[in-house]
């Protein structure tokens, strides 16, 4: 992962711009194997908003952490989707572009095939 923080700098705040939350509705799913405090199997986070009249998708956010060597943002599929209606299409696009794009790797946690 790369940054432009210097080795001297220390990072005090992350600011996030009103149109990158207002109408936006979110959940993340946490896979463990227990409850208590660990590290994920899986985790998939996703951000939406939904058009005025709550109808089809006006942008979403798709974010997928253990899916990848770093955390890692489903781009391709977003655009994609954007636009669409609220039924099994979405959902299929959507299922069908993340499997695209997340390149699990396999590691004492979960196999690749298992994170898939």
């Amino acid at each position: 992962c790369r940054t432009v923080r210097e080795h001297s700098e220390l990072l005090t705040a992350v600011r996030i711009t009103r149109e990158n939350y207002e109408g936006f509705g979110g959940h993340y799913i946490k896979y463990g194997k227990r409850e208590a405090m660990e590290i994920a199997t899986m985790g998939c986070a996703v951000h939406i908003k939904l058009s005025a009249d709550k109808t089809s998708v006006e942008d979403v956010r798709i974010a997928f952490g253990v899916a990848a060597p770093t955390p890692m943002r489903c781009t391709k599929t977003e655009e994609c989707v954007k636009g669409m209606a609220l039924d099994q299409e979405l959902l299929n696009a959507v299922g069908k572009g993340v499997l695209e794009e997340v390149n699990p790797r396999t590691s004492w946690r979960a196999s690749r095939e298992f994170r898939l």
